[in-house]
């Protein structure tokens, strides 16, 4: 190798060993048992799990705390033309402190973090986790009760 060559190499390698993982919900502390995570069906194409799941919320803070502490994600600069499955509205009480949009498809997640990477199995696995809820509930809860921090 060429020191401009071996110089580029080892910048590379450490460009790549200094990728840090996100963690989406850091901020929040989920033991106080005020949060819930809605998850409404959005326009992208649906996927087996999305067919079948459809719009659904979870509640319980043991579930929660596993998806903090398991969404850590890389991210990615890749953009995807597909648009969304779901819209994942993060609450506590009635205020909405997050928004995520997640394609389980091309598994990606965007957020006011940036875009990543996102293994759809890092929400499969929840599934027996998952309450459904009616869209016309969601849409009254949403439109009289939803405060946007």
């Amino acid at each position: 190798m060429t020191k401009t060559t071996d110089n580029i190499f080892h910048t590379s390698i450490f460009l790549v060993s200094c990728k840090k993982d996100v963690e989406i919900f850091d901020n929040y502390n989920f033991d106080s048992g005020e949060y819930k995570l809605y998850s409404c069906l959005d326009e992208g194409t649906p996927t087996e799990f999305v067919s079948k799941t459809g719009d659904f919320i979870i509640t319980d803070t043991k579930t929660l705390k596993e998806i903090k502490n398991n969404w850590k994600l890389h991210l990615t600069n890749d953009r995807c033309a597909c648009g969304t499955n779901y819209s994942l509205y993060l609450m506590k009480a009635d205020t909405c402190v997050d928004l995520l949009q997640i394609n389980m498809e091309c598994e990606f997640l965007m957020c006011n973090k940036g875009y990543f990477f996102f293994p759809k199995n890092l929400l499969t696995i929840h599934e027996n986790s998952l309450v459904k809820f009616s869209r016309d509930s969601a849409k009254k809860v949403f439109r009289e009760n939803i405060k946007i921090k």
